[in-house]
């Protein structure tokens, strides 16, 4: 595993992320406010964490380049935007074509079970992520 996005901004969980991909790999998290991009550049430095980049932006415009990740995993901040079909494009414009994406049980709705089912082929499908993945 090479690049890693996170659309949870848990300042916590990117350190792990960065541990995951090795020094040689990226972990990006994304996150609008100010105050939490300063929380997690401060637990970076705590960890002696080089491989994280921590980006401003809104989930619905991700800050990357097209083709630039190998997994993306969210939580249920999806819920929280309107436009989760945008987020989704979103997810997998920046997803690798054999990446992966991983999205919790909480992410369930009708909706969005229909926004994954229409935009997860072109790039290898949703799954669910295993208990080991950031270990």
């Amino acid at each position: 595993m090479q690049a890693f996005f996170d659309f949870l901004f848990a300042p916590f969980r990117h350190l792990l992320s960065a541990k995951r991909v090795g020094p040689a790999g990226e972990a990006y998290g994304l996150d609008m406010t100010d105050e939490m991009l300063a929380l997690a550049r401060k637990n970076q430095r705590k960890a002696g964490v080089q491989n994280v980049e921590f980006l401003k932006g809104e989930i619905e415009n991700i800050p990357l380049p097209e083709a630039s990740v190998d997994v993306v995993i969210s939580n249920c901040v999806i819920n929280l935007s309107a436009d989760k079909h945008r987020v989704l494009r979103e997810a997998f414009r920046v997803l690798q074509r054999r990446g992966s994406a991983f999205h919790p049980p909480c992410e369930r709705g009708r909706s969005l079970q229909s926004a994954v089912g229409m935009l997860a082929a072109p790039r290898g499908g949703l799954r669910k992520p295993k208990a080991n993945l950031l270990e």
